[in-house]
């Protein structure tokens, strides 16, 4: 009970604490190796480090525990399959700095800790190759016979086809235009017949006849509805 106490009592210290022992040095670090580096090059950092501190010639104290170290980091990045799984397992680079920082409450929050696996270029270089070639034999787009375009290719038939369609619209607003304005014109015809037929009955019947024609015409009009 004293002990959950004390240990109670200091969270940020458990957190830096909890921190220094997860964040230890990678199988990569322990290799001297970026996490994109080719096959050769872990062997070839394998037999040079482990000359190094090999405990004939390295007498310090620690040589033996990084000849584990790098032992077990050859054993895991030395094979295709285990170092794939070991990448995608991996932080980012820079998840280790939060240990430095005073303040280890936005550690969490802060954007380098998100690991972002279409950025990591370790993920497609490590991958199983095996299957390249079926995955090769299979449409790109998920419908058999039709074979990958160029992304040039692809922003021609956008254009066209944005065009097309803008042309098309501008011809059937013209179109419809054209139609209003026939529309129009026929019916400002149909009034100036109209009026012409109204002023040569006048001119034949004259005004007193007319109105009397109108006022029939009314009248009747008046009775049907």
């Amino acid at each position: 009970m004293l002990s959950f106490l004390h240990t109670s009592r200091n969270p940020q210290k458990n957190v830096r604490n909890m921190c220094t022992s997860q964040c230890r040095k990678n199988h990569y670090e322990v290799l001297n190796l970026p996490r994109n580096c080719k096959s050769k090059e872990i062997k070839e950092s394998f037999i040079k480090l482990s000359k190094e501190h090999h405990p004939d010639l390295n007498k310090s104290k620690d040589a033996h525990k990084m000849i584990l170290e790098i032992n077990e980091a050859y054993k895991i990045l030395g094979n295709t399959e285990s170092r794939r799984i070991y990448d995608l397992g991996l932080a980012p680079s820079g998840f280790r700095e939060y240990s430095n920082r005073n303040d280890t409450t936005n550690i969490y929050h802060n954007e380098q800790f998100r690991n972002d696996a279409w950025n990591d270029k370790s993920f497609y270089e490590n991958r199983n190759k095996s299957q390249d070639d079926y995955y090769k034999s299979k449409p790109y787009y998920g419908i058999n016979g039709i074979k990958r375009t160029s992304n040039f290719r692809v922003l021609i038939s956008c254009l066209f086809i944005a065009t097309l369609a803008v042309g098309l619209q501008f011809f059937v607003i013209k179109k419809s235009f054209e139609l209003q304005v026939d529309d129009l014109i026929e019916k400002s015809n149909r009034a100036q017949d109209s009026l012409k037929t109204v002023r040569e009955t006048a001119n034949t019947n004259g005004n007193q006849v007319q109105i009397e024609i109108l006022k029939h015409r009314f009248a009747v009009k008046d009775k049907t509805e």
